[in-house]
């Protein structure tokens, strides 16, 4: 049989939890996202577009970097957690947007960037030209996206194993609403065939131990809102649950979590940084 491949944002932005998930998100990827944009050349008079901001925690970051004479412009389908952020800043702004469907406006920027907003849907091509094509020439495209090739337990156990055995389960659902466990590994690829050169990229593997983890939230927040969708019910017990957040809650439980690869290219026409 097969099973028609949908494109929808799995989590619910209006979810009272959506905001600390967000959160927990930035407190474990911020750094490494900083890092890159330093190295891109975002300065003194960039303009610098953020697609998917989320809860907008780089933002204050990006005002400093770009200054008076530079601009922001954040985007997303739901910007109720980045626009009181950016409301404290004259050169951010925060604007809706959605990606699957409205162009990004073009050959504008010095710097763009997104992180997290291929994972979910399988329109990834079409997502990517939209942001080659905001791009400057000379510009840089950074994409930020999970593989969860790197996901796992360091040591067996019985919750362990009933944890590894649901997201198995899971799989298939994931799937069948356009998701993609493995787009990291895919984003240089994804970046050539836009037309942009110089593509290169890196991968950032954090570690998990229980609920101390800045990871924990984003895994036990993220379970919360899926087993909470009408289309999921009935696919996870009761027990699987229970399972999933013993193994979460256990301070002695070491993972590893997924690569957070990012990737970036630039578009030719000029040279970088001119």
């Amino acid at each position: 049989m097969t099973t028609e491949t949908t494109s929808e944002y799995l989590m619910d932005s209006a979810d009272p939890d959506e905001r600390a998930r967000l959160r927990a998100i930035e407190d474990a990827y911020d750094p490494g996202t900083l890092r890159h944009l330093a190295a891109l050349g975002v300065r003194e008079g960039s303009r610098v577009l953020v697609a998917g901001v989320g809860a907008g925690s780089f933002l204050p970051w990006l005002s400093e970097a770009v200054g008076a004479t530079g601009s922001v412009l954040a985007t997303d389908i739901d910007t109720r957690h980045a626009a009181p952020v950016a409301d404290q800043y004259e050169n951010v702004e925060v604007r809706h947007h959605d990606f699957l469907s409205e162009d990004f406006p073009g050959g504008q920027f010095d710097v763009v960037h997104g992180r997290l907003i291929l994972i979910h849907f399988p329109q990834r091509d079409e997502i990517i030209a939209r942001l080659a094509a905001a791009l400057k020439p000379g510009g840089t495209l950074l994409v930020e996206d999970y593989d969860w090739g790197s996901c796992g337990p360091a040591f067996p156990s019985a919750d362990a194993t009933a944890a590894e055995e649901l997201s198995a389960k899971l799989a298939p659902y994931y799937r069948e609403h356009g998701f993609d466990p493995y787009v990291g590994r895919k984003l240089p690829g994804l970046l050539r065939r836009a037309g942009l050169v110089d593509v290169d990229a890196e991968g950032r593997v954090l570690t998990l131990r229980g609920a101390s983890s800045t990871l924990a939230p984003i895994y036990t927040k993220s379970h919360e809102q899926l087993v909470a969708r009408p289309d999921a019910r009935g696919l996870i017990s009761e027990e699987e649950t229970a399972a999933f957040l013993r193994r979460m809650a256990d301070l002695e439980f070491d993972m590893t979590g997924q690569t957070m690869m990012a990737a970036w290219g630039r578009r030719a026409g000029a040279e970088a940084g001119a």
